[in-house]
């Protein structure tokens, strides 16, 4: 075990948009350092997560898209959340910029050589409690249902019961009500969000019986609590 992390998030004060893209960079390279070098604690699939990345991105066959990463970390500067009775800018950890990165930044190049799919279709996360794991989901959820410029998006969250999965979706529901930006695309629903903006969007948590789940068609979905479902139903059906 090396040093803990000397580390800081975001400044509570908060930053313009570059400032605040150039910090999450900043933050990502640091946790590959300090993961690689043992200053912070982690696993061996972790580095081996963090060498694979520094590898990935000399093959020639994956393109490394900085702009798409630079938009997500820009959507999550919009972001406002609730810190000691105030609201302030979303304070993304050095881990979490790392994971944004390598979630998004990776296509792979189709024949004519262009970016085309994305590398990471399926990503899983294993965080101990308590350290921000549903907001960091529904903030990624909110990205996707309102800045990944798909038409229509059907975003969807899972869990072991409907009341788990809607700890996500109050969480996603904070982000429209706290963020002015959100409040002007999204629509606060009983049972989820909707944004007319891009198409039918819809995000809403589903039941937990994966058989009445058939011909769904998410652009994302999050199934919380995964090491307490049955057996891979639910993530067969997504």
């Amino acid at each position: 075990m090396g040093k803990a992390p000397t580390h800081k998030p975001v400044k509570i004060t908060p930053l313009n948009k570059a400032d605040y893209i150039t910090t999450c960079w900043q933050y990502a390279a640091e946790y590959e350092k300090n993961v690689l070098s043992n200053v912070v604690p982690a696993n061996e699939f972790i580095k081996l997560a963090v060498q694979r990345g520094q590898a990935d991105k000399k093959r020639t066959d994956i393109f490394f898209d900085r702009e798409a990463v630079n938009r997500v970390f820009e959507f999550f500067g919009f972001l406002r959340i609730a810190h000691k009775n105030k609201m302030v800018q979303f304070a993304l950890q050095p881990w979490q910029c790392w994971i944004l990165q390598e979630l998004f930044g990776y296509y792979y190049l189709n024949d004519e050589g262009e970016p085309d799919a994305r590398r990471y279709q399926i990503g899983m996360l294993w965080v101990a409690r308590k350290n921000g794991k549903t907001k960091f989901a529904a903030a990624i959820s909110q990205y996707m249902f309102n800045y990944d410029r798909e038409y229509s998006p059907k975003i969807y969250f899972a869990a072991t019961t409907r009341e788990q999965a809607g700890e996500t979706l109050d969480a996603c529901k904070e982000f429209v009500t706290d963020s002015p930006v959100l409040r002007k695309r999204v629509k606060v629903l009983a049972f989820g969000l909707s944004n007319k903006l891009r198409g039918i969007g819809k995000l809403k948590t589903v039941q937990s019986k994966a058989k009445r789940l058939d011909g769904l068609n998410p652009h994302f979905a999050c199934v919380d609590e995964y090491h307490a479902h049955p057996d891979d139903s639910m993530f067969n059906i997504f």
